[in-house]
């Protein structure tokens, strides 16, 4: 029986960039190589999360992503109750669309994105809870303020137009208005 030995390329001394290094590692086996390979020993070492001396990082439950467990909402603010305990709360006037809606529409809200948003189907409106911490209010539309004042002040007129309407067809009595004297 003939014994067959693998032909194995030798490793480059350097390579040009991470991408050879890569495309190398990518088409070789280093099982290839262990017989150039040694076992180093190596000791866990504490992450550097700033320039200067390193120091031991503090994990704590805080230090995960907040989750909005529920929302309430008053006349003036917008409150996420998260997960951990904590609350976190907006001016109501933040959200343009939130401080037009009803209060029904207000109430109905649900949670999106596992706890990272809060959406308002009935106003289409979605904020998010990196938004609330970082202190972003939404902002109404250039034109969108002018408009909505001018489709106030038309339906005011139908509506005062309508009424003046409705009482000039109601009949009046006789001898009733203006008399000459």
């Amino acid at each position: 029986m003939m014994s067959k030995t693998k032909q194995v390329d030798p490793i480059p001394d350097e390579f040009r960039s991470y991408e050879e290094a890569g495309e190398f590692w990518d088409t070789h086996d280093t099982a290839d190589y262990s017989n150039i390979f040694r076992a180093v020993e190596t000791a866990p070492q504490p992450r550097q999360t700033q320039p200067g001396p390193r120091r031991h990082e503090m994990r704590t439950a805080a230090q995960r992503d907040p989750r909005i467990k529920t929302v309430t909402v008053t006349d003036e603010a917008i409150v996420a109750h998260l997960v951990d305990g904590r609350a976190i709360s907006v001016p109501l006037v933040w959200s343009w669309r939130l401080s037009d809606a009803t209060p029904k529409q207000r109430a109905r809200w649900k949670i999106v994105a596992d706890g990272q948003g809060i959406h308002w189907p009935d106003v289409d409106e979605d904020i998010s809870l990196e938004g609330m911490l970082r202190g972003i209010p939404a902002k109404r539309p250039k034109g969108m303020a002018a408009q909505q004042r001018e489709e106030r002040k038309q339906a005011a007129l139908q509506w005062a137009g309508s009424k003046a309407a409705s009482r000039r067809r109601t009949p009046r009595p006789a001898g009733a208005g203006i008399t000459r004297a």
